[in-house]
C-alpha cells in the first residue's frame, strides 16, 4: 500500500506549490504545459505479444496518463484564475473540433462491445480534464506580445527533458532504447514512430527559434538541439519523422533562406557526427538503410482499417477492434464510422481556413511572422503525417497537445494582424483627410 499511495502524497504538495507560483507569476504556468507535453511523448514500449519491453524509466512510462491527467488539472485551475483576471482563452476552431472527437470517441464507446459501462464516460472526463485546459491555457498564454517567444523556448525544455533520459538509459544500457530486432530507437516513447513523430516537430519549432529568436544567446542551443533531434530521428528509422521535418523547415525557411544554409551545414556535421558515435557505441541498428526503402509497409493495414470501418459504419468497432493504426483517417473511420469522418473532414477544413487566414495577414504581423509560417509548417506536417500513422486518434500524444497549442496561437496571431491592419488603415485615413503631421519646430 505504501508504494501505491506515495506518489500521491507526493503530488498533492508540488501541485499545491505550484499553483501558488503561477499565481505569484502567471507566465510560470508555460512550463506546467511543457510537463503536459513531456508526459504525453512518453510511452512503455510493448512487444508483439504486448509484453514491455525493460527500461531503466519502466516506473515513469507505465505512469504517463497520470502524469498527463496531473498536469491537465494543473492547467484547468489556472485558466480559471487566469479567466477571473480577464485573460480569456481563445481555443480556435479547429482546436475544438479535436476535442468534439474526443468527446465523440468516448460516447461511442458506449456501445462498443467489450467496453465497460464506464469506459465511455471515463474518455470524456479525461478530454475533460487534460485537453480541454491545454487549449484553454495556450491562447492564454499569448496574451503579452513581448513573451511570444517564451512558451515555445518552455515546450523545447520538454524535448530536452526527454532527450536527457534517453541519454541516461544509454550510458546505462542502450539496448533498452531500441527495438531488439531492428535496432531502431524508441527511447522513452511507445515506438520508433511516436518517439520520431514528437522529435519532428519539437526540430520545426527549434529551427524557427534558430531563426528568429529573439535573444540571440539561446541560438547556438537551438543549433544543437536540432542536431541532437536530427540523429535521434535518423535513428528512429522513421521516414514519417524525416520527410516532416524536411517540409516543415523548407516552409520555414522560404523567407529566410539565406541565414538558413549558412546554419545549415553546421547543423548537418552536428547531426551526422551524432549519429554515428550513437550508432557505434550503441546496438546494430539496420535504421539509416530503412530510410532509404521504398517498401510499402502500410498497404495491409490500410486495407485491413478500411474492410473494418465497411463493415462497420456507423459506430465502428472501437480502437481495440480496430486491429491496426498506420492511418488517422482510416482509423477514425474503422474505430467510430462515419460520424468520425465527418469530424476529421471539419478538422481538416476549419485548419485549411485558419491557415489561410494566417498566410493573407502574414505580413501585417511584422516580426510576429515567422510565429504565423510555423502555425502553417505545423498543420501541414501534421496532416500528412497523419496519413500514416493514427495520433489524430490518440486521448494522450505529443501531437495532440502540439495541435491544440498551435489552434489557440492561430487565433491569437489572427487577431493581432487584424488590429495591426485596422490600425494602419485609421492612420492612413487620418492622412488622408489631415495631411501629413507638422514637423516639431
Amino acid at each position: 500500500m505504501l508504494e501505491f499511495n506515495l506518489p500521491l502524497l507526493l503530488v498533492i504538495p508540488v501541485g499545491l506549490a505550484v499553483l501558488i507560483a503561477v499565481a505569484a507569476r502567471p507566465p510560470l504556468v508555460r512550463f506546467v504545459l511543457a510537463a503536459a507535453l513531456f508526459a504525453a511523448a512518453l510511452g512503455q514500449a510493448v512487444d508483439m505479444l504486448g509484453e514491455p519491453y525493460p527500461s531503466m524509466w519502466s516506473a515513469v512510462l507505465t505512469r504517463r496518463s497520470q502524469m498527463f491527467l496531473a498536469a491537465g488539472g494543473l492547467l484547468f485551475l489556472t485558466a480559471l484564475y487566469l479567466s477571473t483576471r480577464r485573460i480569456r482563452p481563445h481555443i480556435g476552431a479547429p482546436g475544438l473540433v479535436l476535442l468534439l472527437i474526443g468527446v465523440y470517441g468516448g460516447l461511442l464507446r458506449l456501445f462498443h462491445p467489450g467496453a465497460s459501462p464506464l469506459d465511455g464516460p471515463t474518455t470524456i472526463a479525461f478530454v475533460g480534464l487534460t485537453s480541454l485546459p491545454i487549449a484553454m491555457i495556450s491562447s492564454q498564454l499569448f496574451e503579452v506580445e513581448s513573451d511570444w517567444y517564451w512558451p515555445f523556448r518552455a515546450l523545447l525544455a520538454a524535448n530536452m527533458l526527454w532527450i536527457a533520459m534517453v541519454a541516461v538509459q544509454f550510458y546505462v544500457n542502450p539496448s533498452q532504447l531500441v527495438v531488439p530486432a531492428s535496432g531502431r530507437l524508441y527511447g522513452v516513447s511507445a515506438n520508433p514512430q511516436h518517439a520520431a513523430v514528437f522529435l519532428s516537430i519539437c526540430s520545426l519549432v527549434a529551427v524557427m527559434l534558430m531563426l528568429h529568436d529573439d535573444r540571440r544567446i539561446f541560438r547556438p542551443a537551438w543549433i544543437g538541439l536540432l542536431a541532437i533531434n536530427v540523429a535521434l530521428i535518423a535513428w528512429t528509422g522513421s521516414r514519417t519523422g524525416l520527410l516532416m521535418t524536411t517540409i516543415g523547415s523548407m516552409i520555414l525557411a522560404r523567407k529566410h533562406l539565406g541565414r538558413f544554409l549558412f546554419v545549415l551545414p553546421v547543423v548537418a556535421v552536428c547531426a551526422y557526427l551524432a549519429l554515428q558515435l550513437l550508432l557505434k557505441a550503441g546496438p546494430e541498428s539496420t535504421s539509416i538503410s530503412r530510410l532509404g526503402s521504398l517498401e510499402n509497409t502500410r498497404a495491409h493495414a490500410w486495407l485491413l482499417l478500411f474492410q473494418n470501418g465497411i463493415n462497420n459504419p456507423f459506430i465502428g468497432v472501437g480502437l481495440a477492434g480496430a486491429q491496426e493504426s498506420e492511418n488517422s483517417y482510416l482509423l477514425g473511420f474503422a474505430a467510430y464510422g462515419l460520424g468520425m469522418v465527418v469530424l476529421l473532414g471539419f478538422l481538416l477544413l476549419l485548419s485549411g481556413v485558419q491557415g489561410l487566414q494566417l498566410f493573407r495577414l502574414r505580413r501585417a504581423l511584422g516580426p510576429a511572422a515567422p510565429l504565423a509560417d510555423l502555425v502553417l509548417a505545423f498543420y501541414l506536417v501534421y496532416f500528412l503525417g497523419a496519413m500514416v500513422e493514427g495520433y489524430i486518434m490518440a486521448r494522450v500524444s505529443a501531437s495532440l497537445v502540439f495541435f491544440l497549442f498551435f489552434s489557440a496561437l492561430g487565433v491569437q496571431l489572427i487577431r493581432v494582424a487584424r488590429e495591426r491592419r485596422a490600425a494602419v488603415a485609421v492612420e492612413s485615413a487620418d492622412a488622408t483627410i489631415w495631411g501629413p503631421a507638422p514637423l516639431p519646430a
